[in-house]
């Protein structure tokens, strides 16, 4: 008869997430699981198959925690007026252990197949949010929109790693006020301030 489980899944996931976002996934190891979950390997093996796959468990984890701030980016009515709202919050809310999927991308070619796929799909995930937000302004002839929502998706991940470099919130807040003087102004939009 199996014994019953004296842990709740879902407790041993969030664990799981601080230890690989703060050491990423190469360098987290079954000890370091076991120790911060209280659970032995065969309970981890049992409960997950293996390191990869508990860490896919995180990956799915943490893009549920972040899908309220990227979500930013489907408010009607798309614009710039989202980007410009996902970077403030962004800034709002920095955390000094960065972004998970953003420190994954520096392990890309460590991680499972799945693993990296599922990172990337994330990325090019934002990157469409961004061009279709681009896509419902009108711009001038030499804004070209894929182009600058892969730089404006690039910056999501630079704001989100400005946490670990023990920049203050002000810091912070100070250099995504520049950037966003830096987009773009809608040639349907009177002013650039409008959108703030």
């Amino acid at each position: 008869m199996a014994r019953p489980k004296n842990y709740q899944r879902d407790d041993v996931i969030n664990q799981a997430l601080e230890v690989f976002w703060r050491k990423g996934y190469a360098a987290t190891s079954l000890s370091d699981l076991t120790e911060i979950t209280g659970l032995n390997k065969r309970s981890l093996y049992n409960e997950f198959g293996s390191k990869e796959a508990l860490f896919l468990e995180v990956l799915s984890h943490y893009r549920s925690l972040r899908a309220p701030v990227i979500e930013r980016l489907t408010h009607p009515p798309l614009g710039l007026h989202n980007i410009r709202q996902l970077y403030l919050k962004m800034a709002e809310a920095i955390d000094c252990r960065g972004c998970l999927l953003a420190l994954s991308l520096n392990e890309l070619e460590l991680l499972s197949p799945e693993a990296a796929g599922r990172v990337s799909q994330s990325m090019e995930g934002l990157r469409t949010l961004m061009q279709a937000n681009l896509e419902a302004e009108v711009f001038a002839e030499t804004v070209d929109s894929r182009a600058l929502a892969t730089l404006l998706s690039m910056q999501v991940t630079s704001i989100a790693g400005m946490g670990k470099l023990a920049m203050t919130r002000e810091q912070i807040q100070a250099a995504v006020n520049q950037l966003l003087l830096m987009l773009p102004t809608p040639l349907n939009s009177a002013t650039a301030a409008e959108q703030l």
